[in-house]
């Protein structure tokens, strides 16, 4: 098996276009990411530690996740499994990615950014039983390509 060395190797098996792709990379949320966020009912939250990766779903009603201002995102956190693992990896590591997908369109827009945690955001007097308000500062957003996600409804 041909290991890739570095990411000039990865570069060279995909075509010049990629250059285009980083373009279209946002530093805010524009309407059409907005009105995306506000209408997705799943997400999918990537974080690690030095214990590795973790990816966890999160979802609720469409609008559960709060649009507080063009660069910034509430998450409710609600009780799961116990084992913690998204909000611990954040403390330790605040670097996250947030992937929202739309089965229905299909669609998906990603979302790189800092989080933070909290047991006393003014936010969790809104979400019944959540425990935690995860707020994450936008660095990075990508309105992705839905090639690879084949259509589906959710029920």
């Amino acid at each position: 098996m041909d290991k890739l060395r570095s990411e000039a190797d990865l570069r060279a098996l995909y075509p010049p276009p990629i250059e285009r792709a980083r373009l279209k990379v946002l530093h805010r949320l524009d309407q059409h990411c907005a009105n995306f966020i506000a209408l997705s009912p799943f997400l999918c939250v990537g974080t690690s530690s030095d214990e590795g990766a973790d990816v966890a779903p999160r979802g609720d009603e469409p609008g559960f996740v709060h649009i507080l201002d063009d660069t910034t995102l509430a998450i409710p956190d609600w009780p799961g499994n116990n084992r913690l693992d998204s909000s611990s990896n954040i403390v330790v590591n605040p670097q996250v990615g947030l992937l929202f997908i739309d089965f229905e369109s299909p669609n998906r827009l990603r979302v790189k950014g800092r989080a933070s945690v909290s047991t006393d955001d003014p936010l969790l007097a809104q979400y019944h039983s959540a425990q935690l308000i995860v707020r994450v500062q936008a660095e990075a957003i990508f309105p992705n390509c839905p090639r690879y996600i084949h259509k589906m409804q959710i029920v």
